[in-house]
């Protein structure tokens, strides 16, 4: 007896692939868009930081502070407050509550990020935040 189409089994195996190839398609797209938002921040702090680092070259008063640190402070209110416009162009651009450290090493820049990531810092502003330094 001859008969046509398919079984049950195979049907469900079918579906059962199609699933999995689906779903690690999706996972791959999420993953990427993860890695993307995670390098735009990146790239926007790394950004910041170099302006900032030719901004503060000729303020004393940095680099006077950053002497002072052991591991890392903010910069002072002054100062931050100095260069707040800039700061709340790159929080527009993506960059949420920024915060910007000196210690005797270099620039850093922390933010809470839209993206968990491996590499994350409890120094300068508090714990599960991305942080890019920038030597001297």
């Amino acid at each position: 007896m001859f008969t046509k189409g398919y079984t049950l089994t195979e049907v469900l195996i079918a579906l059962a692939l199609t699933s999995i190839l689906f779903t690690g398609a999706w996972s791959a797209q999420w993953f990427a868009r993860q890695q993307l938002l995670l390098a735009t921040e990146q790239l926007h702090a790394i950004a910041l930081l170099r302006e900032l680092r030719q901004l503060i070259y000729v303020s004393p008063l940095v680099q006077q502070h950053a002497a002072n640190c052991a591991d890392s402070c903010q910069l002072p209110s002054p100062l931050f407050e100095h260069y707040s416009t800039r700061i709340s162009f790159f929080q527009q651009a993506g960059l949420t509550d920024i915060r910007i450290c000196v210690n005797s090493r270099g620039l850093i820049v922390s933010w809470q990020s839209a993206v968990k990531a491996a590499f994350i810092s409890d120094d300068c502003g508090g714990a599960h935040r991305q942080r890019i330094t920038l030597t001297w």
